[in-house]
């Protein structure tokens, strides 16, 4: 659907915590959250449903466990990518994106304790840089995917409440 955003999810994550970034390159749009998991499917589960992405990026070593693929596979994310100079050095990754924003201090977009999410953030910053030719010009914050004070709806709550796509056409108009 035309209306709907053409969402680009990346992912980094370790035995307790998930990051998270997502862009629209047509709209600007740059979203990273950080979540503290129990149950790592449950949870990557409810961030697809929120995002439905129609790409993820993920590092080498993720994008060969084949849980991780299968998941995301079975989750309707079909067009997933390794993406190789995938950076883990946390200086490196503050700089990426400091030097994308124009910005001094991760603080701004309230990410400056959030290692995973810096990560996936770094990540699709490098891989958008490498598809779109640097043109990334419009892209000049980031928000939080995530809200810690908003309400956290899992997938079969928005599921039956219909808030993105009806259950019976699968449509977003009427919802």
């Amino acid at each position: 659907n035309h209306r709907e955003n053409n969402y680009l999810m990346s992912l980094s994550f370790d035995s307790k915590r998930i990051g998270i970034a997502v862009a629209d390159i047509s709209t600007g749009e740059f979203k990273s959250s950080e979540i503290e998991y129990k149950d790592f499917d449950k949870t990557l589960e409810d961030l697809i449903t929120i995002v439905h992405p129609t790409e993820c990026i993920l590092s080498e070593k993720d994008y060969n466990n084949p849980n991780i693929l299968n998941f995301l596979k079975s989750h309707s994310v079909q067009n997933i990518y390794c993406f190789v100079p995938w950076e883990t050095d946390i200086k490196v990754v503050s700089y990426i994106i400091k030097n994308q924003f124009k910005i001094f201090s991760l603080e701004i977009f309230n990410i400056d304790k959030d290692i995973h999410s810096q990560i996936a953030t770094a990540a699709l910053i490098n891989y958008l840089k490498s598809t779109q030719m640097d043109r990334l010009g419009h892209i000049t914050k980031i928000s939080q995917l995530i809200q810690s004070d908003n309400m956290h709806l899992d997938r079969s709550t928005i599921y039956n409440l219909e808030l993105l796509h009806s259950i019976r056409f699968q449509e977003s108009q009427g919802t």
